[in-house]
C-alpha cells in the first residue's frame, strides 16, 4: 500500500483512502491463512491436525475480518451506479453476517 501512495498520485477522497488501508489490513490476515494447509503438518517431528490448530478464537476472527473487507468495499462502492447490483448482495450479507 505504501508503494502505491508514494509512487502513484490517484486523486482520491480521504475516507475512501482511509478504507482501502483498513482492507489491506484485514487481507494480510487473510491471505496468510489462504496458504496455510488444510491438511494437517508436521512441526518438531509431530504432526499436527487442523482440529489442533484452528480453534473457536481464530475462526471467528477470520469469519469477523472477512466481514469487516464486505462491508468496506460495500461502503466504497454504495453510491457508484455500476455496482448497485453487487452492493445489494454485500448489503444483504451484512444483515446475516457474523457479530
Amino acid at each position: 500500500m505504501e508503494e502505491i501512495e508514494n509512487k502513484i498520485k490517484i486523486e482520491m477522497e480521504e475516507d475512501a483512502l482511509s478504507k482501502i488501508k483498513k482492507i489491506v489490513v484485514y487481507a494480510k490476515d487473510i491471505e496468510a491463512e489462504g496458504s496455510s494447509t488444510r491438511y494437517g503438518e508436521i512441526i518438531e517431528d509431530k504432526f499436527n491436525t487442523p482440529e489442533e490448530k484452528y480453534n473457536k478464537k481464530i475462526v471467528k476472527k477470520f469469519l469477523n475480518d472477512m466481514s469487516s473487507i464486505i462491508n468496506l468495499i460495500a461502503d466504497l462502492f454504495r453510491n457508484t451506479t455500476e455496482f448497485e447490483n453487487d452492493t445489494k448482495k454485500f448489503e444483504k450479507y451484512r444483515k446475516n453476517s457474523i457479530k
